[in-house]
């Protein structure tokens, strides 16, 4: 799981996480900020991993972005302890083993300015997805949000994702009907995500969008937008 090099900036790292019926692909994304690094949801960490991380600069910021992606929190900060944790309200009350330094997007740290922006996914608070945008780069940075899963690994794979909507496609997955508590909400989150000026999409699970990203997007996301 070596880093791969988006930019000058922005790397990713890929992981998978073995299920009963299939293998989902995980994937974590690096920015580094004035030669500190930002660190959206960490993968399983080895020493060959924290040897690369090590290299690019200083982990200052680890970021839970979701209910659902915070399993490798623990870990990386006690491998970096001086690193601050960050995540949105439900994560933050789930995880009250971990001693975060604030909530996100609202208390987002005045360093990122300029770099990282947030946007709550609002009305899903099963979920309680912060999604990013990496400015420079022109990158939407999510887990959740979609999936862009071209390669399924697994005899499951194909039931399982089918199901969820997002076998071979660049989708939102079928999940987000079943959680959404406010879909007015919801999609007046999406609509500010659709402001930004988004150029790539870096998913979790999947393969990153690097061409007409933001019409494709919108498009994935039609069932949010309608409300």
């Amino acid at each position: 799981m070596p880093l791969t090099k988006l930019t000058d900036e922005l790397w990713t790292a890929e992981s998978e996480m073995r299920m009963p019926l299939m293998r989902l692909p995980l994937r974590m994304t690096v920015v580094r900020i004035d030669g500190a690094l930002w660190v959206h949801s960490p993968i399983a960490l080895d020493d060959a991993l924290a040897a690369e991380i090590d290299a690019l600069g200083r982990v200052a910021w680890l970021v839970g972005p979701s209910s659902l992606h915070h399993l490798n929190l623990r870990p990386w900060h006690e491998r970096w302890p001086d690193a601050e944790l960050w995540a949105p309200p439900g994560l933050v009350a789930k995880r009250r083993n971990l001693a975060f330094a604030g909530t996100l997007p609202e208390s987002s740290p005045p360093t990122w300015r300029g770099h990282i922006e947030a946007i709550e996914l609002e009305g899903v608070p099963k979920i309680d997805e912060v999604v990013f945008f990496h400015v420079p780069s022109g990158s939407l940075v999510c887990t959740d949000l979609v999936f862009n899963i071209q390669h399924p690994q697994g005899w499951g794979a194909w039931p399982v994702l089918a199901m969820m909507g997002t076998y071979k496609r660049f989708a939102m997955s079928n999940f987000w009907k079943v959680l959404a508590k406010d879909r007015t909400r919801l999609a007046a989150s999406v609509e500010r995500v659709l402001a930004w000026d988004i150029q790539r999409v870096v998913v979790a699970h999947g393969e990153t969008v690097q061409g007409d990203a933001h019409r494709r997007l919108a498009e994935a996301l039609a069932w949010m937008r309608a409300g």
